[in-house]
């Protein structure tokens, strides 16, 4: 089995792919076909899982705020920052719950959008395993964001820097794990092993973040964010005919 290839395309370029995908999906048909089933699933399934986890949250920190005032105050402080982490890293776990809850109509959106850009119509590793694996890998993505955020989290107890800090952190940790999936597609379709994931994510760890962030501010819009988690399916798949073209002028 060939080496995928490890090398992407100019950030630039590739930003202008994320943003390419919406004329290209709202242009076609069959693509907003796909897009409307799969919003209506995914909306439900991410109000569900954020209404689930701010109730943990609060009743987490039940115990802190029916103790002292002291207590009361840092139990409030906690529920408020936690709160509003969630809310920051909010468009990440909606497009990686999409990954999860919407993988046919994510699948097609993508491989539609990358033949429309002259790449090839192929497919990828088949079979329960390879699901099995690409959940996994997606799995792995949200818990590795969860726990870093919550990592960071600590930050915000020093006043001004501390904040400062945090926000800086927590956009750059946002903005990989969006760039990252962002490209999951890509590398399911040519077999990448995650470990080859990884390797790609860090020798393009520009274009990763700078379509990351692209992708991350398309999905911070209410409400429309349930329709840009579809366009940047489809902008992915620009850019997976991108990197595939420049692969076969080298």
């Amino acid at each position: 089995m060939n080496e995928p290839n490890l090398r992407g395309i100019a950030p630039a370029q590739a930003i202008s792919c994320i943003l390419g995908g919406i004329p290209t999906l709202f242009g076609d048909a069959s693509m907003r076909r796909q897009m409307i089933t799969g919003v209506l699933v995914n909306a439900v399934a991410f109000l569900g899982l954020f209404v689930l986890t701010v109730w943990g949250v609060f009743a987490a920190t039940s115990g802190m705020t029916d103790g002292g005032w002291l207590l009361a105050i840092a139990g409030w402080i906690a529920r408020i920052a936690l709160t509003a982490g969630l809310i920051f890293i909010t468009p990440v776990l909606f497009m990686l719950l999409s990954d999860i809850v919407r993988p046919m109509f994510n699948g097609k959106i993508f491989m539609a959008a990358r033949t429309r850009a002259g790449g090839e119509n192929k497919e990828g590793p088949e079979g329960w395993m390879n699901e099995a694996r690409v959940i996994s890998n997606d799995l792995r993505r949200l818990v590795r964001l969860v726990v870093f955020s919550l990592l960071i989290l600590p930050l915000n107890l020093i006043p001004v820097v501390g904040n400062a800090a945090y926000f800086l952190i927590q956009t750059l940790i946002v903005c990989h794990t969006m760039g990252w999936d962002l490209m999951g597609y890509h590398f399911e379709l040519h077999g990448f092993s995650l470990a080859q994931q990884k390797v790609f994510c860090k020798q393009n760890r520009a274009m990763i973040l700078g379509i990351g962030a692209v992708g991350t501010l398309l999905c911070l819009v209410p409400i429309v964010q349930f329709f840009f988690v579809s366009t940047n399916v489809a902008g992915s798949g620009l850019l997976s005919a991108a990197i595939d073209s420049r692969a076969a002028l080298q």
